[in-house]
């Protein structure tokens, strides 16, 4: 802690010293004092430092003692006390001009002065003043921590740091709107320039919101900032508080809304009913969304392993953009996550209820609307979007659940992660699956791909990936090379190879699909 030069002339050490210089810097503060008398001394000296000197150094060199003082302003100096009438007949003109310009208190010791005496009861006070700031930081810590413990608001907060350090205090989110303020605030017109001092308020390593000291014409104390330190922190107890009993609530109107997606009810009248005490209409009829973050258990145990705060706010950040994202369309959106996955319920106008293409494009812009924010603001993860049928009733969700994720589900194994599938789209895929069973799925992979997969491992080669390539080219063989990173001809070579093993025509339409069909079924069984 510290005193200010200006406190230091009260006291009986000082109480002869004359002020010749630097009477601006009066307010510096002092955290140490030291006695100079050798030359070299410019190495070991502290910020915040008082200098006291008989000069004794400079007695034949009066030009040494300006370049000192000179020097001495980049280390922050307090002051610089010199007692002349021994070794120097008087503080030069050159060295006051210089205390004047640098805001340097240069103070002339009478010569009967003591420098064990000073330097004593200066640390003393500094002593006196660090127990005294202590002790009253214990006091309005326990005041604060008194205050959120027992439950209350940031308005209670903002009052108490206002009492205590006669500002105004404001307390904003972490986008600095404003959510609580002290009684006394006194609002600021625009043309006023006013003083402020801020803490963030952090919550999970992340600023969750700032409290601030606002003034006109005081300035701010070390008292002050303790205060407002103290009382950062038991906003950030309070907060917390409130963000666990948020929690709470929200895991209890998550497994309701589990409970509607899973049809554990069995009226849509009990649906609206307990909706209502969530808070939640659900009298509507809703579109289904389905969110999975990729690869996030690889991700997790590989680079997150020791940061899990750092996954939670990852986590969050994605549900804050897909959650601003459907409010900015609709404020009936029910957005909600567990598991890793956030869940989506679109509301569908009355209007529109009968018109499924409307509906269906409206799903498909309405997910790349939002994997778009979700890509542009997150780095870490990609996600997938699975996209159900619109079912009219909210008792039927529970299809529209089943066939979002058997979407997501089929979507990866075929064409991978950071996609949107709609169940429409892979319909065809998942009746195939269900129509026969694995051994007759298999075999049609055999007949259709066993002597290429067989010719792979015998050999080494990549002809069933480069049958996929040349498929999804559709047989453009330059694209295929650039794809795969070959040569042309490497790639021509290889189509003739599959053709001959095969004993098929790539040119050929139902040879072709068949061929498809029996890559995809391969990957949907893993083989």
């Amino acid at each position: 802690m510290t005193i200010t030069v200006k406190d230091t002339l009260n006291l009986d050490s000082l109480m002869d010293a004359e002020v010749v210089a630097g009477h601006k810097g009066l307010d510096n503060k002092i955290m140490y004092v030291n006695v100079m008398e050798v030359p070299d001394i410019i190495d070991w000296i502290e910020s915040y430092e008082m200098i006291l000197t008989t000069a004794y150094p400079f007695r034949e060199d009066d030009q040494g003692l300006e370049q000192l003082v000179q020097e001495l302003q980049t280390k922050k100096l307090a002051a610089f006390a010199i007692k002349p009438d021994r070794y120097i007949t008087g503080i030069s003109e050159k060295v006051i001009n210089m205390g004047n310009r640098l805001n340097i208190p240069i103070i002339k010791l009478p010569s009967n002065a003591r420098f064990d005496l000073i330097i004593n009861e200066i640390m003393r006070e500094i002593v006196n003043k660090d127990y005294s700031i202590i002790k009253k930081s214990e006091e309005t810590h326990k005041k604060f921590t008194e205050v959120a413990l027992a439950g209350g608001g940031l308005e209670e907060i903002a009052n108490i740091l206002s009492e205590i350090t006669e500002q105004s205090v404001l307390i904003e989110d972490s986008k600095q709107n404003e959510i609580a303020r002290s009684q006394n605030f006194i609002n600021i017109e625009k043309d006023i320039k006013a003083k402020e001092e801020k803490r963030a308020i952090y919550i999970y390593e992340r600023v969750n919101a700032y409290i601030k000291l606002i003034s006109i014409d005081k300035e701010f104390t070390e008292e002050n900032i303790m205060a407002l330190e103290r009382a950062r922190d038991a906003a950030a107890i309070l907060l917390l508080k409130r963000n666990a009993e948020k929690a709470i609530e929200r895991e209890y109107k998550n497994e309701f809304l589990n409970s509607v997606l899973n049809g554990k009810f069995e009226s849509r009248e009990s649906i609206i009913a307990r909706g209502e005490f969530y808070n939640i209409k659900l009298e509507d009829s809703y579109l289904l969304f389905l969110l999975s973050i990729d690869s996030f258990d690889e991700v997790f145990s590989v680079e997150l392993e020791k940061a899990e705060i750092k996954a939670h706010n990852i986590i969050t950040d994605i549900f804050n953009i897909v959650f601003n994202a459907f409010f900015s369309k609709t404020e009936n959106s029910v957005i909600w996550s567990m598991n890793k996955k956030i869940y989506v319920l679109y509301p569908i106008k009355k209007e529109d209820i009968k018109d499924t293409n409307k509906i269906k494009k409206m799903s498909r812009k309405i997910a790349e609307d939002m994997k778009n924010k979700v890509d542009k603001h997150i780095q870490e993860f990609s996600i997938t979007i699975g996209v159900g049928r619109f079912y009219e009733d909210i008792l039927d969700i529970s299809k529209s659940l089943k066939e979002a994720s058997e979407a997501l589900r089929i979507g990866k194994l075929i064409w991978g992660d950071n996609h949107i599938y709609h169940y429409n789209d892979i319909e065809t895929y998942s009746m195939l699956i269900k129509s026969g069973s694995r051994k007759e799925l298999e075999k049609y992979v055999e007949q259709k791909l066993g002597k290429l997969i067989t010719y792979d491992h015998k050999n080494n080669t990549e002809l069933v990936n480069t049958l996929e390539n040349i498929l999804n080219n559709n047989g453009v063989l330059k694209d295929v090379a650039a794809d795969m990173f070959l040569h042309p001809k490497t790639v021509s070579y290889r189509r003739d190879r599959i053709e001959s093993l095969l004993d098929v025509s790539l040119n050929k339409v139902d040879e072709k699909f068949e061929l498809y069909m029996a890559l995809k079924i391969k990957k949907l069984l893993y083989l």
